[in-house]
């Protein structure tokens, strides 16, 4: 996350180095989609940088396509 909203930090120089405890505290959780549901629009991105996949946040559009 670092990487992708503040360009060019580093762990250890521009922010401090996550402790190893910190690191065995976090768990990861893997969820399988079933369904869901969204607004829906028509046509291409219409914000400034809504078309451009570098940009900082959340850019472009999430297709969304579950198994049948």
């Amino acid at each position: 996350m670092i990487t992708r909203y503040f360009p060019g930090r580093r762990s250890g120089v521009d922010y401090d180095v996550i402790p190893e405890a910190h690191l065995q505290a976090t768990s990861f959780v893997a969820i399988d989609i079933e369904e869901g549901s969204a607004k829906v629009r028509q046509g291409g991105p219409r914000g400034p940088t809504d078309g451009d996949a570098d940009a900082p946040g959340t850019a472009g559009l999430l297709i969304f396509d579950p198994p049948r």
